[in-house]
């Protein structure tokens, strides 16, 4: 089942690279824009030099195909390798959090109250029911009601 959402999730990212590329969204260009961080990077890991070609402002993509190599071996190998570490801690710590949630509802399953199966009544043929009159109804809960009213009976010990 995962494998086969991480394939599928894979391929999706792979067919959205792809789609990027044949429009020309993903293209290099022998010059790029030397402004802020990423061109003073550039310049400092020898991957982009000046050249006469480009127009003022913008610097050109050099180095060797062993330079390039070595900055992605030095720069972007360990970037992805901590981003891959960082995810897996976060899936252990998820695992983790539903191991405890787990526990702990079982714990309060055993800790609540427990209920008592009824008790079983042997099945016996039951009489008609008895049907009463609507004034013997009501002038039964009307008496009953009366004598019940104030504070309970002490009983005597």
């Amino acid at each position: 089942m995962l494998s086969a959402t991480l394939g599928a999730a894979l391929g999706g990212v792979l067919a959205a690279f792809a789609v990027l590329v044949r429009g020309g969204a993903v293209m290099v260009h022998q010059c790029v824009a030397a402004d802020g961080a990423a061109g003073w990077l550039g310049l400092r890991l020898a991957l982009l030099r000046v050249d006469g070609d480009c127009p003022t402002g913008a610097l050109a993509i050099g180095g060797d195909g062993r330079q390039v190599m070595g900055v992605v071996a030095m720069v972007a190998l360990p970037v992805l390798l901590a981003h891959l570490g960082g995810l897996g801690v976060g899936v252990a710590l998820l695992a983790l959090l539903a191991r405890v949630l787990r526990g702990a509802a079982d714990a309060l399953r055993h800790v609540g109250p427990r209920v008592v199966a009824p008790a079983t009544v042997p099945a016996t043929p039951r009489s008609a029911p008895a049907v009463a009159s609507f004034h013997a109804v009501v002038s039964a809960l009307t008496t009953t009601s009366l004598r019940r009213r104030g504070p309970p009976v002490a009983l005597p010990v």
